[in-house]
């Protein structure tokens, strides 16, 4: 099934708490920055971004962009004339 010189990928999931490994694990995906740190994030997200070359949570942090402000609150409470 799975060649004797590769390890299976690291992968975090809800059954970690049960696993005798699993601080060893945790450890490693630590040191990784692995995605699957992110609890709520689902094995199908975590290939989508692997797919577009985001493998951390460092790398998916800088993806990050605040929302914009609505426009119809604008300036609301603050002197906008110039002097």
């Amino acid at each position: 099934m799975l060649s004797p010189d590769r390890a299976p990928d690291l992968v975090l999931n809800r059954y970690c708490g049960e696993c005798e490994f699993r601080i060893r694990c945790r450890q490693k995906a630590v040191e990784k920055d692995d995605l699957s740190l992110l609890a709520g994030m689902r094995e199908k997200e975590r290939k989508k971004f692997n797919n577009k070359g985001i493998f951390t949570v460092t790398q998916l942090s800088y993806t990050f962009r605040p929302r914009r402000r609505p426009k119809r609150l604008g300036t609301s409470g603050k002197n906008t004339t110039m002097h």
